[in-house]
């Protein structure tokens, strides 16, 4: 079971990932833990990534072939400042996320995995997403 991060900045756009192996698009997430909580792992999968702190509300926005992607309170731009992507691992020739960016939510990248989009819209349909909600009412 993978879990991934629905983290919005203060404007309501979603943070995504250039993955440097997939030249696509990402959410920050990965691999549920045998005695972990589904938002327990978002938030140490994310905080390793993105080496700053996230908080999941714990609300599951979409489901899918046991892909999750779980809600997480908007970013402050204090925290999105200090955003770190881990370095070149050892042995690898290139790191795992060469960039980061907030995108629309209505407007997600050409180049987003293809799981992970769905994921998005799942939940935009739902209608389950805070920041989806604040997002129509600015635009």
């Amino acid at each position: 079971m993978f879990v991934y991060a629905h983290i919005t900045d203060p404007a309501g756009r979603l943070l995504v990932l250039m993955s440097s192996e997939q030249h696509q698009w990402v959410l920050p997430g990965g691999e549920v833990g045998a005695h972990e909580t589904r938002p327990d792992a978002v938030a140490y999968h994310a905080r390793r990534i993105l080496r700053v702190p996230v908080d999941p509300t714990g609300e599951e926005m979409a489901m899918h072939n046991g892909e999750y992607l779980i809600n997480c309170a908007a970013i402050s731009q204090r925290r999105i400042a200090r955003i770190n992507l881990p370095p070149r691992p050892a042995g690898k020739p290139y790191p795992e996320f060469r960039a980061f960016d907030f995108v629309p939510l209505t407007a997600l990248p050409s180049r987003m995995r293809p799981d992970h989009r769905h994921l998005v819209r799942t939940a935009l349909e739902r209608g389950s997403s805070t920041s989806s909600r604040t997002s129509a009412h600015t635009s």
